[in-house]
């Protein structure tokens, strides 16, 4: 057992103490007791003698000599060593383990974020968002207009292939009233304005007729064909109401001009806008005047913002050699007056 002994520096060499101080050191190391010298502590060790003493400080038992004071006789007696074991206060909190973390039985799902695709705007698909002037059109004067004779014509046409632009007023009997026959050859393959004036005369005051303007191509089949009602009067002013719908009445998407269909069956697609309520007639005519195949199909009037109608139709064919043919579509009268009221083509090649 090692033990502490403190001694008094400050005591006389001579003093009854010294010698009771040196006769407790012979006792001590008869016991066996090692006694250390006094020394004194780095500032570190007195750093570390001021903090909080731990737990096995506090617990550790110490064995502490002390002097006995002396008698009246002089004499010292023995030291006597004192056991102190230290109790910590009751209020002093106890230190305790932190509770062990609980384990999960199932493992921890992550729920990673997913891109959202934004909502893209729906496009509005319109048939016609620009639908082509008419091959040929009457500017003037408008349908209905009251005319007295001369008949003066205001309109944009493309001369056929012979160079000629035919106009034609027809009465309500289907007799041809008055009839023209342009020469723009030098104007072949251009689209230009042209300003005829018709004479005309009527047996009665007032007379319901149509004027057509036409042109054909260099096998005599109609290229192209527009046409209005006028009220032809023998006494009175003119009354010249506006013109009509300008643009193409019938676009054809497919086919194309020149296009070579072989198998037996035609499809056409477009678009439409009928001149009255009759079915759109189809007609493949070849270069003979020869109607080789036709159809009919009836196509609504365009609705809402529309100005044209979508269509689509097959036309099955006979022949038995390649035949170059005309597609031509056209609508007929719905009234007194017989004949086409419109008519758009284009020439394509057949194969059996």
């Amino acid at each position: 057992m090692t033990s502490a002994v403190t001694v008094t520096p400050f005591l006389k060499r001579n003093s009854p103490l010294l010698r009771a101080e040196l006769l407790c050191t012979l006792l001590l190391i008869l016991a066996g007791c090692q006694v250390s010298t006094p020394t004194l502590a780095s500032p570190t060790q007195q750093n570390t003698a001021d903090t909080e003493p731990t737990l096995a400080d506090t617990q550790a038992p110490t064995l502490e000599a002390t002097l006995p004071e002396p008698t009246d006789n002089g004499a010292t007696p023995a030291p006597t060593e004192i056991l102190k074991t230290p109790i910590p206060p009751a209020d002093t909190p106890q230190p305790t383990a932190p509770p062990a973390p609980a384990k999960s039985a199932t493992a921890t799902r992550f729920v990673y974020p997913t891109a959202t695709k934004r909502a893209s705007a729906t496009p509005k698909i319109s048939p016609t968002p620009t639908p082509p002037l008419a091959y040929l059109r009457i500017v003037q004067p408008g349908p209905y207009s009251k005319i007295n004779s001369p008949l003066e014509i205001e309109a944009g046409v493309s001369p056929g292939d012979d160079g000629l632009v035919l106009v034609d007023l027809i009465g309500e009997d289907g007799r041809t009233i008055t009839r023209q026959r342009l020469d723009f050859r030098e104007f072949i393959g251009r689209s230009i304005g042209i300003a005829p004036k018709l004479d005309f005369k009527i047996a009665g005051v007032a007379e319901t007729t149509r004027l057509v303007i036409s042109v054909n191509d260099k096998f005599g089949r109609k290229i192209a064909l527009a046409s209005t009602e006028l009220v032809l009067i023998s006494i009175g002013d003119n009354q010249i109401y506006p013109a009509g719908y300008q643009a193409a009445p019938y676009i054809i998407k497919a086919p194309v001009e020149d296009q070579i269909i072989s198998g037996g069956t035609l499809t056409v697609t477009g678009l439409a806008r009928p001149v009255n309520l009759t079915p759109i007639i189809f007609e493949l005519i070849d270069e003979k005047g020869v109607i080789i195949a036709a159809s009919q199909l009836q196509v609504p009037l365009p609705g809402g913002d529309q100005s044209h109608t979508p269509f689509e139709i097959y036309i099955p064919y006979h022949i038995a050699s390649p035949t170059r043919v005309r597609l031509t579509i056209r609508q007929a009268s719905d009234d007194r007056i017989p004949g086409t009221v419109a008519l758009w083509s284009l020439p394509i090649f057949l194969q059996p």
